[in-house]
């Protein structure tokens, strides 16, 4: 069996996959945050008492947040997560995509972040029965994310 049909077979189990520069990093079952919200501004003009006027504002980007989900492949994803708190080299942002996958494997949607970075990284509560994650809530910053 090719290491990419184990990684398909793997990843059934899961609803979402991250990828950062076009390479899968993490699979979770649950994604919340795909949004932003742009803040509306009133205009009051003198001598028109019917309305005001409504202009936008600044966008506002909602993180992205992810849970019960597990690393694939090499360290890259804890290592981009390390850089940010200074323990690995600078802090990086990279453009990167959430993709919502169907049952069988197959891509569904895709929604693409532009220079997001991890801003929080919770394990799992560890006991004995031998089923936990390697991740239990994965955050990302960003500054923009859309439906591709």
């Amino acid at each position: 069996m090719a290491d990419g049909d184990k990684t398909r077979r793997e990843l059934t189990n899961f609803s979402f996959v991250v990828e950062i520069k076009g390479v899968l990093q993490a699979a979770f079952n649950s994604v919340t945050g795909i949004g932003n919200e742009t803040e509306v501004l009133e205009y009051v003009e003198g001598g028109v008492n019917e309305y005001t006027h409504k202009i936008p504002g600044q966008t506002k980007q909602s993180n992205i947040v992810l849970k019960q989900g597990t690393f694939i492949g090499d360290n890259s994803f804890p290592d981009w997560r390390k850089s940010m708190t200074g323990q690995s080299g600078p802090p990086q942002r990279h453009d990167g995509s959430i993709v919502m996958m169907s049952p069988s494997g197959e891509e569904v949607k895709r929604y693409n972040f532009v220079r997001g970075w991890p801003t929080k990284w919770e394990g799992p509560e560890l006991t004995g029965m031998g089923n936990e994650r390697a991740i239990e809530t994965l955050e990302i910053a960003h500054e923009g994310i859309w439906p591709a």
